[in-house]
């Protein structure tokens, strides 16, 4: 963030006065005072919560336990993996609203999030829960497909068996 010059007024009598535009979630403001000989103060940063709206999540991104973002199954739309658990991102219009999937909080970082969430074999849906500071709530559901590896359960002829190129082999 960059420091904003903001109008104000200073009057022994009446003290200080600014008026500036806030917007729903993270106002920071950088705030320099000038003593009488107009030297400045160090900016002091200052950070103002607007909470009247429910959470907005944006920018939501899945990647498997291995860190290879999830792909689309195209007979299901979901994301898929193989693995678990799959780590969740995104962020939150405000820091300070607690973000939780399937019960885990997650991890922040100013607006972004994280969360690694386990994931059963099959359809998973992931409950979103975004909670501001005023208690007001965004909720979502996340599906997410875990599949399985494919396993070698059998292999004719016998492993250790030798294999000619004019005979058929199994695997």
């Amino acid at each position: 963030s960059t420091p904003t010059d903001l109008a104000h007024s200073a009057n022994r009598a009446s003290g200080h006065a600014t008026v500036t535009d806030l917007v729903e979630g993270d106002n920071i403001l950088w705030i320099v005072t000038r003593d009488a000989a107009g030297n400045p103060s160090a900016m002091v940063r200052v950070v103002l919560i607007v909470d009247n709206l429910p959470p907005v999540l944006s920018d939501m991104t899945y990647t498997d336990s291995t860190g290879v973002p999830l792909v689309l199954d195209p007979s299901t739309s979901s994301p898929k993996t193989n693995f678990t658990p799959v780590t969740i991102r995104g962020m939150v219009d405000d820091s300070l609203t607690v973000v939780e999937i399937n019960g885990l909080v997650a991890q922040r970082d100013g607006h972004d999030f994280e969360v690694d969430v386990p994931l059963e074999i099959g359809q998973n849906d992931l409950q979103v829960v975004a909670t501001s500071p005023n208690q007001h709530v965004t909720e979502d559901v996340l599906e997410v497909l875990r599949g399985t590896i494919p396993t070698v359960e059998a292999i004719d002829p016998p492993q250790g068996s030798k294999s000619y190129a004019e005979l058929q082999t199994t695997i």
